[in-house]
């Protein structure tokens, strides 16, 4: 997902090709923040 990362196509001095993967550097606190938040919701929805 783009939200997470991004991947880029490129390629080495010997012509390999290959995928280059940045990720957010805030990843793990962004994913636990929002299963937080929607834990949250889920439980007030059901009352």
């Amino acid at each position: 997902a783009a939200s997470l990362g991004q991947v880029y196509k490129g390629k080495l001095k010997t012509g390999e090709k290959v995928a280059v993967k940045v990720q957010r550097p805030d990843l793990i606190r962004r994913i636990t923040l929002d299963l937080y938040i929607m834990r949250n919701l889920a439980t007030w929805a059901q009352h």
